[in-house]
């Protein structure tokens, strides 16, 4: 049974739940789940070819770096949140599984803006380019879908 991915369940729901009710997430469901995964990753380490795995786990954390860098370098346009989330989401699903991740959430938001967008013009010629959403519950839906890929087979 892969354990990271009950993990990641949990820290998805926890973070997009808080995310779409407040439209920010407790840095204290980061820290939890940031240990656990860190712990996780490095127990890894121990077992053969552990080394391959805990490599993996670096490289998923180093999609959230680029995005807290985008983050940065954008004056917080993309909120430094979602980039720790996926900091700690890469540690539980490895590189391919994060950014597999990243480009589903992505597309979800962009169709759901797009709509967003054609409706406010529809309605009164309202102008919503200025309005902003809560990226991670568009996580919601892949995320699920991802763990039930990787557990059912």
């Amino acid at each position: 049974m892969r354990w990271e991915y009950w993990v990641f369940l949990c820290f998805l729901l926890c973070a997009s739940g808080q995310d779409l009710r407040k439209k920010a997430v407790d840095v204290r469901i980061y820290k939890l789940f940031g240990m656990i995964s860190t712990v996780m990753a490095l127990r890894q380490s121990v077992f053969p070819g552990g080394w391959q795995k805990t490599g993996d786990c670096l490289m998923g954390a180093a999609v959230g770096m680029v995005l807290l860098m985008i983050s940065k370098a954008s004056q917080n346009s993309i909120g430094a949140g979602d980039g720790w989330f996926f900091a700690v989401s890469g540690t539980l699903l490895g590189f391919w599984g994060n950014f597999l991740l990243l480009c589903s959430g992505i597309f979800c938001c962009g169709v759901f803006c797009l709509g967003y967008f054609v409706y406010g013009k529809c309605r009164n010629g309202e102008d919503v380019r200025s309005c902003t959403v809560p990226f991670l519950p568009f996580l919601a839906a892949p995320g699920i879908w991802l763990v039930l890929r990787e557990l059912g087979g």
